[in-house]
């Protein structure tokens, strides 16, 4: 049952579970059940909702991002956290939508720029493109570059742990 805010806002969102991180580790037990070490990222499980909310792992059960923390602590309503998650989402579609005809896998690419824009020392997704893969996405549209690192910033403002960003030097504003 989604008792908090906090709860509806996460089951509906996804976007750790999408484009955040690269890697879920699983406990002992875990790994039996998903017959893997970890989940990679992006998760086979979000699909518009965690499709193993009851049953996903100590990792997931465990993580609160920025944005479910203001919800807890009631920083922020309800009708605040969706209009955010639908923001990024909308973003992530839009993305994915600009990337189909480039490659096959647009949200594991979107995935990938995210993280790297993360290590990126103050890169953007036009730097990282060229440089990922020798150039190989040259072609991808500027819209979609664009929105990668409009993306990435909603995702420094209201997503990302304040631990998360200080391990990689990043305030949020």
């Amino acid at each position: 049952m989604f008792n908090t805010p906090a709860d509806l806002v996460c089951n509906s969102c996804g976007i750790c579970c999408q484009v955040m991180y690269n890697c879920a580790p699983l406990e002992d037990g875990e790994k039996r059940f998903f017959r893997s070490d970890g989940l990679e990222l992006p998760c086979k499980y979000s699909k518009g909702g965690c499709l193993v909310y009851y049953n996903r792992p100590k990792i997931c059960v465990d993580y609160k991002c920025y944005l479910a923390g203001r919800l807890e602590r009631r920083e922020i309503g309800l009708l605040g956290g969706r209009t955010i998650v639908l923001e990024a989402r909308i973003l992530i579609a839009s993305i994915e939508i600009l990337l189909m005809p480039y490659i096959p896998d647009p949200l594991g690419l979107i995935n990938n720029m995210v993280i790297a824009l993360l290590y990126g020392q103050g890169k953007g997704a036009a730097e990282l493109i060229i440089e990922h893969e020798d150039g190989k996405f040259r072609d991808i549209p500027a819209l979609a570059v664009s929105n990668i690192d409009k993306l990435y910033g909603l995702l420094i403002a209201h997503f990302y742990h304040n631990t998360d960003l200080a391990e990689h030097g990043i305030g949020r504003s």
